[in-house]
């Protein structure tokens, strides 16, 4: 006796059925391995390039295959290259990689690798060579045709040689032509001018003073100032700022100016002080009271407490006037 159901025998009914599974077991370890790989391969959002072309293995880490494929020419040594998350889609596709981007943001970044020689390098080198050659003073450059920067590959060293240098001290501009790494081997030639720049010293103050403080020696520093920064109000001599005060308070590491400063009240009216009259060797003194406040040689009227004689005397230091007469 057969068994039959809808007409099929039972055989053919559980040998479809073994079918379907097995279908549906093949599906499932298909979209696991593909899953596996996606998750095993990852894209690497900063690639330093080392040779001059990019490969798939520049893009992505943890490829199934091909890492060695070349896609195109790298960027020029020190350059930046950043790939979107479309023509990464569009890579993948065409390879057939088992990656697509989990939002609109992803991207990669590559940079060529290469030795680069810094415009402050170039400016210090040039310095010296001008000054070598006569420039006198503090000076700087200010670079304004061409670029400072050189970039040679990464397998060159860092150096270059001057091969031309001109500059005018009247009109203070400088020109110069540099090869590198040498100019023997001139990977990369550069051409630069600009303007010479000279550095004036200035005095000014360590920490911020107020009205009637008193500068001495110990409050002051000297700063660098680019010489297009001096006016002719500035003070350049630091004995021109020591024992005077500030007529309000002057901010520390500032250039400071005539009209910022006083001399400082030394003598004070209707405060003793000491009168003292020169003729030749001889040197007399005398106790007297001041009638006017004064700062360093201004002319002010005294007293003399012995004899209550009025005089005009000269203010010369703290407490302490020069008389004519007696």
């Amino acid at each position: 006796m057969k068994l039959r159901y809808k007409g099929l025998p039972l055989k053919v009914l559980a040998f479809g059925a073994i079918i379907q599974m097995l279908t549906i077991i093949s599906v499932f370890w298909i979209i696991f391995v593909v899953s596996s790989q996606a998750f095993a391969m990852g894209l690497k959002s900063n690639s330093i390039v080392k040779s001059d072309v990019i490969t798939l293995g520049d893009l992505f880490y943890d490829l199934p295959r091909d890492a060695e494929k070349v896609l195109g020419p790298a960027p020029r040594p020190g350059s930046e290259m950043v790939l979107d998350a479309r023509t990464l889609t569009k890579v993948a596709l065409a390879l057939n990689l088992p990656w697509r981007p989990t939002t609109a943001m992803e991207s990669v970044s590559l940079r060529r690798a290469a030795t680069l020689i810094e415009e402050e390098t170039v400016k210090s080198v040039l310095k010296k060579a001008i000054a070598d050659k006569g420039m006198p003073g503090k000076f700087d450059l200010i670079i304004s045709g061409g670029s400072g920067d050189m970039i040679l590959p990464e397998d060159q060293p860092g150096s270059f040689d001057i091969t031309d240098l001109s500059f005018d001290l009247e009109k203070g501009i400088f020109k110069a032509a540099l090869a590198a790494p040498t100019a023997q081997n001139p990977i990369v030639r550069n051409e630069i001018s600009g303007s010479i720049e000279q550095i004036v010293s200035v005095p000014v103050l360590k920490e911020s003073l107020n009205y009637g403080a008193i500068i001495r020696a110990r409050d002051i520093e000297v700063v660098d100032v680019p010489g297009r920064q001096i006016s002719s109000k500035m003070i350049l001599d630091t004995q021109n700022i020591i024992g005077m005060t500030p007529r309000r308070t002057i901010v520390a590491g500032t250039p400071l100016s005539d009209d910022q400063l006083a001399a400082p009240q030394i003598i004070e009216r209707g405060k003793s002080v000491i009168m003292v009259y020169r003729s030749g060797p001889l040197v007399l003194t005398a106790q007297g009271k001041a009638l006017d406040n004064g700062a360093k040689g201004d002319v002010v009227r005294v007293v003399n407490v012995s004899t209550n004689r009025s005089l005009e005397a000269i203010a010369t230091g703290e407490g302490e006037v020069e008389i004519r007469t007696f």
